[in-house]
């Protein structure tokens, strides 16, 4: 210590001692564990509690409630067989080897505490379970008791097998009783029999035991003794009695069941006998329930109601009734009910009409939007009735028409023409007449509004300027709806009580055959029906307001203006089949008798595609009721010039000859010139003596004949070129686009044969050889859009020479760039016809230079012009090889040009790529033209079917 004072300072001694006193002391080396302490710690760490070794009991319990499901079922099933209570351990292993426990037998028997020869007890291996029982004994108490009572009091199964208890009853219980284990586990201990119910028998041994621990067992014993008994009894059923007993069993079984089979076929029969009846007496079921059975309105109807419906319906006389026809009556009625109410309703006896309800509620929503609206546009004004013909219109407005009659028949019994719009929908009816009365607020709020300020001049009605238009055409025209109404319920019972409006003139308005008939025999005719209302409001109608009603008359066809409509059409079609009428009667008149009976009749109407109704009309012609028509009554000048010409040609060969001769010529042209016509004239008036030159030969007559009847240059009927251009006319836009159609393959000039392959496509049903004939005459090879329409090809080639004077017909719609891009609309186009100086070419080029509908006009819809026709020295078209559809000419000769080029990227595709996008505005539909006439009849157009009460739909 003298050393470090004389060695250092002190300031030295003070740091060194502060960091000798900062430094931590060193430990002092550990002491090793021995070996034995260290396999102390090891064993220590491995060794668990008693609680967590693994248990035996657990692992039987778990294989016995896998297998069973609860111990309690395998107690009885598999452990203690024999019911006993308690089993020996060599029973019970065995029991366990049988039920699939795998585990150590004697580790089982020493945790159970048992020894070898001792007694088995279900306490044992499952004491959980007996708790469970035990605790949910305590807490029921004597509810248990009362509900094993009232179960077995309400129960249909017999007291020896017990009534069953169900699940979620049983749940319900344990809730009711404040049961807080598991419900689950505790119901399949109870389930003995894993049946998925607690049976009673088991419940009342556990309730009755005073003590668990056998009750238990007891309780499974029970059950036992159930299932063999219920299996005794299975077992004894099935057993084979002897014979004797076996034949008279056999034959009462065969008795009762032939008596059972009569009274079920008696009750599936009653009730539809019952409804037939009904339907003959009444004329359908709807009507009678709303007439006789539930004439309130109520919806359902007891027995008795039934019973005074049928009387009233006609059905049953109940104060001469017996005690049979009560008997079917009440049988019918059992048969009708529903089985939930007892009672019978509409849809019991008809369920076809109130389908018919529901099916019109749900077409009105898609159709209007809802009931309510459909009401509204029915019923206006808000009165909760309409007529009957409101009602069909609506049926047919919903696409329903087919179910009208029955809807009237249950709305209409009484043919009253006054529905009831509840009766569809009575919620519908009153918020629509709710709509109608708040309008009717606000109109009236919105008139004192105007009066208060001062705007009632405004509400004034307009001058007459005399023509009726808008609400007064409308007034006078619901003023007029009585009068058709009645008009059409005339002809209604016309035609079901004389089949056709035709019969009934000739019977009843017109016996004596008068083509015209006055009030008076109208106003008969009118009472004898019984037809209610007043006949001239009808008759009026018929004449028109023009006509006094006394001093007027009507025709047959005034009655019946569709008569008229056949003629017409049916005229229109044997022009379009056989080109002329007069062809039409050559054709089919073989007899020359100039008369056609029904059958020939019916199949000309076939053949020219008449959609009109074919027998009315041959009624119409048939007055005498010969069973055939003259031809005259069809086209009297044309059966002149047939019987014309066949007495003319009588004298070189029989009349079936001449005829035969005659059909080929008029099949080349059906036409006659007027050097024939004269020819004929001079043939037909007296040769004197005195004038040679009047006498000619019957053959070089014929000759000449033949020769004018090569020139279409006049016709007796329709000219078949101006039928088949009224045709595309009506078919197409514009006859571009009708030559189009013809011309698919762009030749620009058709042969023969290519056009009346290719006319069929127009919809053209006449004769095509005839057609061709009249338009490029005998000596024509080909014909072109010059031939189909000179008139159009006219002002195509004048409105070409006119721009051949602005540089050419390509220069007009060039842009500064030399690209034909230019695209005239119709203000346009209009524009520029006036700077060519034809400006009354615009309106007519442009809609038929515009086929396709686009509203504009560009080179491609004038370059056929360029392309397809020489016009120097004359105007020829270029006849060219078939093209592919829709590729146009100039593409094609480019692609074929320019072989190594791809063809979509040169020059103006269908597209139109190269020009700026232009908004497209389509004016018209440009969609698949009508097919016209169709491609076949439907069956309504082709026949009329008359409404009796064989055919009505009741």
């Amino acid at each position: 210590e003298q050393a470090t004072h004389q060695a250092f300072t002190c300031a030295s001694r003070s740091e060194a001692e502060r960091r000798h006193e900062a430094l931590e002391p060193q430990l002092a080396c550990a002491e090793r564990p021995t070996l034995q302490q260290r396999a102390q710690e090891q064993c220590s760490t491995n060794n668990r509690p008693p609680e967590a070794m693994p248990s035996c009991r657990q692992a039987l319990l778990e294989v016995l409630e896998k297998r069973w499901g609860s111990p309690v079922r395998a107690w009885g099933r598999i452990l203690d067989p024999q019911q006993k209570g308690k089993v020996k351990t060599d029973k019970f292993l065995v029991g366990c080897a049988a039920a699939g426990y795998a585990g150590s037998k004697t580790l089982l028997l020493q945790e159970l505490g048992l020894k070898e020869g001792s007694s088995v007890r279900l306490k044992d291996i499952a004491p959980e379970a007996v708790e469970d029982c035990k605790e949910f004994k305590m807490m029921a108490g004597d509810k248990l008791s009362g509900i094993i009572k009232s179960k077995e009091e309400n129960g249909r199964r017999s007291k020896e097998l017990g009534q069953r208890v169900t699940k979620a009853d049983f749940v319900g219980f344990c809730q009711d009783i404040g049961y807080t284990q598991s419900t689950d586990r505790l119901f399949k201990h109870l389930d003995v029999g894993a049946s998925g119910t607690v049976n009673t028998k088991a419940l009342r041994v556990l309730a009755e035991g005073r003590n668990e621990e056998k009750a238990v067992p007891g309780m499974v014993k029970k059950m036992v003794e159930v299932r063999k008994s219920r299996w005794q009894k299975k077992l004894s059923s099935q057993a084979v009695p002897p014979k004797r007993h076996l034949l008279g069993t056999q034959d009462d079984l065969l008795r009762q069941g032939r008596e059972h089979r009569a009274a079920q076929v008696a009750s599936k029969d009653a009730p539809k006998q019952f409804l037939r009846k009904l339907e003959a007496e009444v004329g359908s079921v709807a009507r009678a329930w709303r007439l006789a059975f539930d004439p309130d309105n109520e919806g359902e109807v007891n027995f008795e109601q039934f019973l005074e419906g049928a009387e009233k319906a006609g059905f049953v006389n109940l104060e001469q009734a017996s005690d049979e026809t009560i008997r079917r009556m009440r049988q019918a009625f059992d048969s009708l009910a529903n089985p939930e109410s007892g009672l019978v309703t509409l849809e019991c006896m008809d369920p076809r009409t109130p389908a018919a309800l529901a099916e019109l509620r749900c077409r009105c929503v898609d159709r209007y939007g809802g009931v309510v609206e459909a009401f509204l546009e029915i019923d206006p004004e808000g009165k909760g009735t309409v007529s009957a013909h409101v009602l069909r219109q609506l049926c047919q407005a919903v696409k329903m028409a087919d179910g009208s009659r029955r809807l009237l028949e249950y709305l209409d019994p009484e043919d009253e023409d006054e529905v009831l719009l509840e009766l569809i929908d009575k919620r519908a009816a009153n918020a629509a007449k709710d709509v109608c009365w708040e309008r009717d607020e606000a109109k009236k709020a919105r008139l004192r509004e105007d009066e208060r300020n001062g705007r009632m001049h405004l509400k004034r009605e307009a001058p007459l300027i005399g023509v009726s238009v808008g609400v007064e055409a409308r007034r006078e025209q619901r003023s007029s709806q009585p009068g058709q109404w009645l008009l059409g319920e005339f002809k209604k019972r016309l035609i079901a009580k004389h089949g056709t409006l035709v019969n009934a003139w000739r019977k009843v308005l017109s016996p004596d055959g008068k083509r015209r008939i006055g009030l008076n025999d109208f106003e008969e005719t009118f009472k004898q029906i019984g037809l209610t209302g007043d006949p001239k409001v009808a008759w009026s109608i018929l004449i028109g307001p023009s006509q006094v009603p006394e001093d007027a008359h009507i025709r047959l066809v005034d009655l019946d203006p569709g008569i008229d409509e056949d003629l017409q059409n049916l005229r229109t079609r044997l022009v379009e089949r056989y080109g002329s009428i007069q062809r039409a009667i050559e054709e089919v008149d073989c007899t020359c008798n100039c008369e056609i009976d029904l059958s020939s009749f019916l199949g000309l109407c076939y053949e020219c595609n008449f959609r009109g109704n074919e027998r009315r009309l041959f009624s119409y012609f048939d007055s005498k009721e010969t069973g055939k028509v003259a031809w005259t009554d069809i086209d009297r000048k044309a059966t002149e010039a047939v019987k014309s010409r066949r007495a003319k040609a009588a004298p070189t060969a029989s009349p079936k000859s001449s005829i035969v001769s005659a059909t080929p010529v008029a099949s080349v042209n059906e036409s006659i010139d007027m050097s024939q016509m004269k020819l004929e004239e001079s043939m037909s008036a007296p040769s004197g003596a005195g004038s040679p030159t009047k006498r000619l030969s019957i053959s070089s007559a014929t000759e000449t004949r033949d020769a004018s009847l090569a020139s279409p240059s006049r016709t007796l009927t329709r000219d078949p070129c101006k039928a088949f251009r009224d045709l595309l006319a009506r078919r197409f836009t514009s006859m571009i686009q009708a030559w189009r159609m013809i011309d698919r393959e762009d030749r620009v000039a058709l042969t023969k044969q290519e056009f009346t392959s290719a006319v069929a496509s127009t919809g053209y049903s006449g004769h095509a050889a005839a057609l061709w004939t009249a338009l490029v005459g005998e000596e024509g090879r080909l014909l072109s859009i010059r031939e189909l329409d000179p008139e159009l090809f006219k002002l195509l080639a004048e409105f070409r020479r006119k721009c051949e004077g602005r540089g050419g017909l390509r220069k007009v719609f060039e842009d500064k760039t030399g690209k034909a891009v230019k695209r005239f609309e119709h203000e346009g186009f209009l524009k520029l016809c006036k700077k060519l100086h034809c400006p009354r070419l615009g309106e007519l080029l442009f809609v038929q230079l515009d086929g396709r509908n686009h509203g504009s006009i560009t080179w491609d819809s004038v370059r056929f012009l360029e392309e397809q026709w020489q016009w120097d020295p004359e105007e020829v078209p270029l006849r060219s090889k078939p093209g592919s559809l829709g590729q146009s000419r100039s593409t094609r000769d480019l692609r074929t040009t320019s072989p190594g080029l791809l063809g979509r990227t040169i020059g103006e595709g269908p597209m139109m790529t190269h020009l700026k996008p232009k908004r497209v505005s389509m004016q018209k539909a440009n969609s698949l033209p009508t097919l016209m006439p169709r491609l076949r009849d439907n069956w309504n157009d082709r026949h009329h079917v008359v409404d009796t009460a064989a055919n009505k739909d009741v």
